[in-house]
Parts: C-alpha cells; sequence; structure tokens
C-alpha cells in the first residue's frame, strides 16, 4: 500500500495554491521536524531558507531517533517536488536539558499566501525527552508545552495569515496544548491543529475552558494498535489510520502509514489489541495518586539518571547496571517501584482474565449449539426408524 512517499509523487506537482494543505502534507512536515536541523535552518523566525536547500545540505548525513531510510527518500523528493521545494523554513529551536528534564524541538514552514505550518518534534532518543513524556501523567503542564505557547507566540508576532500547527507523537500533544491556550489575538489565525498519534491529557487539562473550546479545530490521528496517541485522554474524536506495520510500537512511525492521494487510508476502528493496551495503560495511571505516580516517575528516572539515550539505556550491560542499582535502593524507594508494577501487574492480568472468560464463554456457547444440533439429528434418525 502506498505510503507518504508515494503521495508526493502523486501531488508532488502541484501547488499549495492549486491543492490546499491537507492531512498527509501535514504528516509530512511533521515528520521533516525530526531531521537533524542544528547550524542549518535559521533560528531567527525573520530568516529563512527553501526546502531545496535543507535538502541538499548534510540534514541527513546521520539519521535520527525517528527517522529511517525512508526520509533519505523522502528528501530526495521533497528538494524537488513543485508543491515542497520553495517552502521556507525558519525559527528552528532545539532545546535538551537534562537537568530541567525538557526536550523542545520546532520548527516553521511558509507557503501559499501568507500561511504557516508551525512543526513540533515529537520525543526524541533522550531520557530527558521521555521524562517529560511520562510527566504529562501528572502535570497540568510541562515545560515543553510552556515553550510550545511561547514558541507559537514567538512565530505569531512575525507573521500574518493562516495558521496551521501540527507534530507527531508528544509533537502532536504540544501542537494541540499550544493551539488551546495561546492568547486570542493569535487563536482566531489558526485554523486547523494535526496530532498524528500524539498521547492525550490528565483530567485536569480536559475541564479547563480554554481547552475545551479549541477542540473543533484538533485532527487526530493513530495507527491501529496505536500505543503511545492511547496514552491518557483523548477528549477529541479520532481517525484510525492502517499502518503496514505489525504492532504498536512500529506502527507509531508516520512512514508505515497507508494513504491515497488526498487522505489516509482509514480503518473503521482500532484493533482489540490497540483499544485493550490503551484502558490498560489507563486503569494503571487511574490506580495511582498523584503523589504515587510522581514518585514512581522520579524514582525510575533515578535508576537511569547517567544515561542520555534511549539507546544507551537499553543494551544487556546498561540494563544490568540498572537491575544493581535498584537492588541498592533503599526499602521505601523499592516500595514505590513494586507498588506500581503490581498495580501495572494487576491491570494486565484483570484484561487476561476477562479474556480467557470470553474464551470460555465462547466455546461454551459453541458447545452448546454443536450439541443441540447433533441431539436434533439424532431425534429426526430415531423417527424416521
Amino acid at each position: 500500500m502506498a505510503n507518504l512517499i508515494d503521495y508526493v509523487k502523486w501531488r508532488g506537482d502541484l501547488p499549495f495554491d492549486t491543492f490546499p494543505l491537507c492531512e498527509i502534507d501535514a504528516a509530512i512536515l511533521s515528520q521533516v521536524a525530526y531531521w537533524n536541523m542544528d547550524g542549518i535552518v535559521p533560528a531567527d523566525p525573520k530568516e529563512t531558507m527553501s526546502m531545496t536547500a535543507l535538502c541538499q545540505s548534510a540534514v541527513l548525513e546521520e539519521l535520527p531517533p525517528y527517522c529511517s531510510e525512508e526520509d533519505r527518500a523522502l528528501k530526495e523528493l521533497l528538494g524537488t517536488a513543485e508543491r515542497f521545494k520553495d517552502l521556507a523554513l525558519s525559527g528552528f529551536v532545539n532545546e535538551i536539558d537534562p537537568e530541567q528534564e525538557t526536550q523542545f524541538a520546532a520548527v516553521t514552514f511558509s507557503f501559499g499566501k501568507k500561511k504557516q505550518f508551525v512543526a513540533f518534534r515529537g520525543t526524541d532518543d533522550s531520557l530527558a525527552g521521555w521524562k517529560e513524556c511520562m510527566d504529562l501523567a501528572y502535570y497540568e503542564e510541562v515545560k515543553a508545552q510552556q515553550k510550545a505557547v511561547r514558541y507559537l507566540e514567538r512565530i505569531a508576532a512575525v507573521t500574518r495569515g493562516e495558521l496551521y500547527i501540527g507534530g507527531h507523537s508528544k509533537g502532536g500533544n504540544l501542537a494541540v496544548y499550544a493551539g488551546a491556550f495561546c492568547p486570542d489575538k493569535i487563536n482566531h489565525r489558526i485554523m486547523a491543529i494535526y496530532n498524528f498519534d500524539g498521547p492525550g491529557f490528565n483530567q485536569k487539562v480536559l475541564e479547563k475552558d480554554l481547552f475545551k473550546k479549541n477542540q473543533y479545530r484538533v485532527h487526530t490521528f493513530l495507527p491501529q494498535d496505536s500505543l503511545v496517541g492511547m496514552l491518557l485522554i483523548h477528549q477529541e474524536a479520532y481517525q484510525v489510520v492502517h499502518s503496514n506495520a505489525s504492532n504498536g510500537i512500529s506502527q507509531h512511525h508516520l512512514v508505515t502509514w497507508e494513504c491515497g492521494p488526498k487522505q489516509f487510508a482509514y480503518a473503521q476502528k482500532l484493533t482489540e489489541s490497540g483499544e485493550n493496551t490503551g484502558e490498560t495503560i489507563r486503569e494503571w495511571l487511574d490506580s495511582m495518586s498523584y503523589e504515587e505516580k510522581q514518585h514512581f516517575i522520579a524514582v525510575l528516572y533515578d535508576l537511569v539518571d547517567e544515561y542520555t539515550t534511549i539507546g544507551q539505556l537499553f543494551t544487556a550491560k546498561n540494563l544490568y547496571k540498572v537491575m544493581q542499582e535498584y537492588r541498592g535502593m533503599d526499602k521505601e524507594k523499592k516500595k514505590i517501584v513494586a507498588d506500581a508494577v503490581g498495580i501495572l501487574r494487576k491491570s494486565l492480568v484483570g484484561d487476561m482474565i476477562d479474556d480467557v472468560k470470553d474464551t470460555y464463554q465462547g466455546v461454551k456457547e459453541t458447545y452448546q449449539e454443536v450439541k443441540e444440533k447433533v441431539t436434533d439429528k439424532i431425534r429426526q434418525v430415531q423417527n424416521k426408524k
């Protein structure tokens, strides 16, 4: 099935004035936000560089997290396609602060007549980014969300016309948050907000009037076995997209999403696996108090604090070291981790018990149905005699 690369081949000859920005364009620009733009795209929102110039640079000399060889193919096409080559990029920021446990990156694309697409980068490979993503479970606002609002304000101050906002993973969450909590003078310029498999929000955020008022502009897309996108709560409606990958983690990558010439290839609903995973994680989070969540994540982060990236952590040698550090923890910290894991296990076991019950009931009903048919057949034979 076709993907983002095929879309550029199909629609690459159509300028935005002829064929307006659509959800697939938004996904492509959200994916580009992951590229290595440090020292390449101007940080000043008043200075720009073209997509062609970006694609001719060393932007993908090394593949960053959440990028693959498909990104290199995408780069070759975007740099020459009529639709994308003259996009003006500006205002690139990339801030990772382990001490503040913050990861934030964003870039702005100008296109058509006075139109801007603000793309927020999702969680990268930094542990600071993943810690901040977990913080969404109990904080009303994380630092990256604050930065997203300020970034949108800065871009709006030097531009005119329509604003579109989007992002993948945590970037989608940031886009929704910035769109909801930016000042009124900016809010009315926002035409659409795109959230690609980004986590939802905790109940405290959902209850705010500003957040409720802006949900009609949010377009959320989840793959059929969504994992990241099913974290926390989605108040808005969402579209389920077919992914050609086999599981929720692999399906998180935008390059696996199937599409047509105008929109994604939709599924009717999430798979049972996608729904169950989201429900299990929500039950786990809901079962812990605010303080328990905060303590658990703090202790968990302490365990892996000496590493800076997910890649460094997930090696046999380093995981062994983490286990050794856990054994050396005091009883109170061990109990925090053990209790949280125990609650998660209980949620998982509860789901499995429900599955077993459903399976047993199904087998029982099938057996009863077969038994009745056999009994009827025996009676028919006996009656004929």
